[in-house]
């Protein structure tokens, strides 16, 4: 490899890396919705899709995406939902998981080891990526059948909010000696005090536990 191809593959590795860090974290979905060749747009889970997508720095992620419309079924049990109930609620639900890989500056693979549609388990699903001020934009590469036409999909997302007083934000004691110290991540971001590779974290000795809730002792946490 010579100077020129090095520098071009250190930029590639510098802009996934990149892509990689803005991608970790939970992500809320705002829209989901495909086009046709001819310009007509459906929502595939109706106009006010529930969501979420997370990104892991140990490099897994899992999504899971629905209708906000689902009925209730007719049982307090899954087991004892009758097979109708159970097929309407899967068409108005997805859910899968598993490692990514970030193959270029626009590019996400879902490699799923887990789905409720089994049909993906074993396949990689391959999304382009943008990224526009605070939203992330997940489309299919190719324009895909969905819903009796050749469509191009897009999954619009957002950082969900933050409640004011997580519990990740309560005081935490030192496993053993140092000062009190506690992060948001640390299980996420550290291993043995250290950063996991792609990661920017300040890591220290590791929480022993969050403060009592409110009703609990320290012995009961």
């Amino acid at each position: 490899m010579n100077a020129t191809e090095g520098t071009a593959a250190d930029a590639e590795r510098k802009a996934r890396d990149e892509v990689r860090g803005k991608l970790l974290g939970a992500w809320r979905l705002v829209s989901y919705t495909a086009r046709s060749a001819d310009g007509d747009v459906i929502e595939p889970l109706g106009p006010n899709p529930n969501g979420l997508i997370l990104y892991t720095p140990q490099g897994f992620m899992s999504a899971q995406l629905g209708r906000s419309d689902r009925p209730l079924l007719s049982s307090a049990r899954l087991e004892d939902a009758m097979p109708e109930e159970l097929a309407r609620t899967t068409v108005g639900y997805l859910a899968y998981g598993g490692p990514f890989e970030v193959v270029d500056a626009t590019t996400v693979e879902h490699h799923v080891t887990t789905s409720l549609f089994p049909n993906w388990t074993g396949h990689p699903q391959t999304r382009k990526v943008r990224f526009d001020g605070p939203l992330l934009t997940l489309a299919v590469p190719t324009p895909t059948r969905l819903w009796g036409a050749e469509r191009t999909a897009e999954l619009v997302w957002e950082r969900p909010e933050v409640p004011s007083d997580p519990l990740w934000q309560q005081s935490c004691s030192p496993r053993s000696g140092g000062s009190a110290w506690c992060s948001a991540d640390w299980a996420s971001c550290c291993s043995r005090g250290r950063p996991l590779p792609g990661t920017s974290c300040t890591c220290a000795v590791e929480p022993a536990m969050h403060r009592p809730l409110p009703g609990l002792g320290a012995q009961d946490t």
